[in-house]
């Protein structure tokens, strides 16, 4: 495998440290800032929110602006400057040059590391952000330029890949086990600090053999000269209909039949009368092609189905907030509290595989996958409230009530399952929401409607936040108090996580009832326009007689 592959899969395989932090967060947040943990929970979702609802944004920016090469750099350069804030934000770091005690306690942090702290987040967000996105693209160019293309490796080249190997496998996993046994929260961040700045150097030091291409443009750009050109034609009626001629069968351009759904937007691909045609079609944020306008219409009728997914952030802002901080005070022994994500993370890469190796080509198999996921998420909740309600009958046997920071004597295994089925609901879903959009939306809107799900799954993440406040203020209707405590031994977690049980039930009712009407495709084909409804379209590369190139769709 080729030198520059290794250096990519360098920023790769620090990836787990990433999500080791997401996950720890919580715990730092309320053992040490002493935080009460619903306002430690609303930091953490809006943190974990906008990793969801950023990466599309920077794959945009990325394709427009940077590149995939700049932007892996930048974003890896945020991940190491943003860990290596987050150590340093840590109360025994810098103690002599503030005058502060060096205790993990809220009076030794000072103003100062409370900024270094929220810097850190925003530069972690940002730099995974980025990462996500471009890493596996860019992965993808350099594979393929290898195939093409055999490269020689020095003597020297093959003995780093053969000590590169061992290394990106074996120290990850070996860090995230024993990280759960090292105290010093400084140390604890410290590390993927090191890692992360290392496989940033890794990445750099690769940049001489890699296969590295301009930015070409986005093809998401083409929704908003859609809608650009659809509203600066509100007040014109729809008429002839613009399009282009395709020349032969070899023809790769993408051809989509008018349909009569958001006819608003056919307006975007209408001719302005009292205008010449030539000189309209050059410009194309006032005119777009009938294709063109189609795409977007499958955008747009994709999000109606992503609006369904907010719930479904509701129930994953479950894991990283409410689900460790239940494991951080049970009976641990030698359990690594680190593991219960690890088995998260299994059971989501063994679903998604399995959901994958159903082959079917039918086009109902994502919107089931989908349904699926929703279905293991009212289960999940259920099981959480069971194993809370017990815990609860656990923290009353022994009168804990007041005492949040002791440990209560019941397994942490107990939360194997409701973590396990966290983890499966999130395989299921992803992968159903992926082998949705590769069917109803062309081939260069994929990554960008996938990474859009996430991003209305990183608003209902965020929406967490209101929801608990929300629940907790009728909660404590007449007189009785909220579920939502100072502690979480005197929340009423349980009937949270049933009401989000009911929550997502209605939710998969009405997106049965939607799925139910909406138009399902088999896959997307080439149209000729030539037996299309708008024969005779404008040739954008030669213009002819515009009566005898316009389409004939008056409005």
């Amino acid at each position: 495998m080729a030198f520059s592959v290794w250096a990519i899969l360098g920023l790769t395989f620090s990836g787990p440290f990433n999500s080791f932090v997401v996950w720890l967060m919580m715990p730092y947040l309320t053992d040490v800032w002493k935080l009460n943990f619903n306002d430690a929970a609303a930091i953490v979702n809006v943190w974990r929110g906008l990793m969801s609802m950023l990466p599309i944004c920077m794959l945009y920016i990325a394709d427009t602006v940077t590149g995939k090469f700049w932007m892996i750099l930048l974003s890896g350069l945020a991940c190491s400057t943003g860990f290596g804030l987050l150590a340093m934000s840590t109360p025994p770091v810098f103690t002599k040059e503030i005058g502060r005690c060096a205790a993990y306690e809220p009076d030794c942090i000072s103003g100062e590391k409370r900024i270094l702290f929220f810097a850190s987040l925003f530069l972690i967000a940002f730099g995974i952000s980025g990462l996500r996105p471009s890493l596996s693209s860019f992965l993808k160019d350099q594979k393929k330029e290898e195939e093409e293309e055999e490269e020689k490796i020095s003597c020297g080249q093959c003995l780093g890949l053969c000590f590169m190997l061992p290394t990106m496998i074996i120290v990850p996993v070996g860090a995230l086990i024993s990280m759960s046994y090292i105290k010093p929260w400084s140390i604890k961040f410290g590390i993927p600090a090191i890692f992360t700045t290392a496989a940033t150097l890794v990445y750099v030091s690769g940049s001489c053999h890699y296969s590295r291409e301009p930015p070409k443009g986005s093809p998401f750009t083409t929704v908003f000269r859609v809608i650009c050109a659809a509203t600066s034609k509100m007040f014109i009626g729809t008429g002839r209909l613009y399009e282009r001629v395709k020349r032969s069968d070899d023809d790769p351009t993408l051809f989509l039949a008018h349909t009569n759904d958001l006819r608003f937007l056919d307006k975007a691909a209408t001719f302005v009368p009292n205008q010449h045609p030539e000189k309209q079609k050059r410009n194309r944020w006032r005119l777009c092609r009938v294709t063109e306008v189609e795409e977007t219409k499958l955008v747009i009728r994709s999000i109606g189905i992503c609006s369904f997914f907010i719930i479904c952030g509701l129930v994953s802002a479950i894991g990283h907030t409410y689900f460790i901080s239940q494991a951080n005070h049970l009976k641990r022994k030698k359990f690594p509290l680190l593991l219960l994500p690890y088995f998260c993370d299994v059971s989501k890469s063994d679903y998604r595989n399995l959901f994958f190796s159903i082959k079917s080509s039918s086009k109902y198999h994502p919107p089931i996958g989908i349904g699926i996921s929703m279905i293991l998420a009212i289960i999940c909740c259920i099981v959480a409230a069971k194993v809370e309600t017990k815990r609860l009958h656990v923290v009353a046997r022994y009168g804990l009530f007041d005492k949040p920071e002791a440990e209560i004597p019941l397994s942490i295994t107990h939360l194997i399952p409701q973590f396990m089925l966290l983890g499966a609901l999130d395989g299921v879903f992803e992968q159903s929401v992926a082998s949705f959009f590769k069917k109803q939306v062309p081939d260069t809107m994929t990554p960008y409607m996938a990474w859009l799900s996430e991003g209305i799954r990183g608003v209902g993440i965020i929406s967490s936040v209101l929801s608990v406040f929300v629940v907790g203020k009728i909660s404590q209707s007449d007189g009785k108090p909220s579920w939502f405590q100072d502690t979480l031994n005197r929340s009423r977690l349980d009937r949270y996580y049933m009401t989000l049980a009911v929550l997502v039930s209605v939710n998969l009712v009405f997106y049965g009832l939607v799925a139910f009407r909406f138009k399902w495709r088999d896959s997307l084909e080439f149209e000729n326009p030539e037996s299309s409804r708008y024969q005779e379209t404008v040739d954008e590369i030669k213009y002819e007689d515009p009566d005898d190139l316009i389409s004939n769709l008056g409005g």
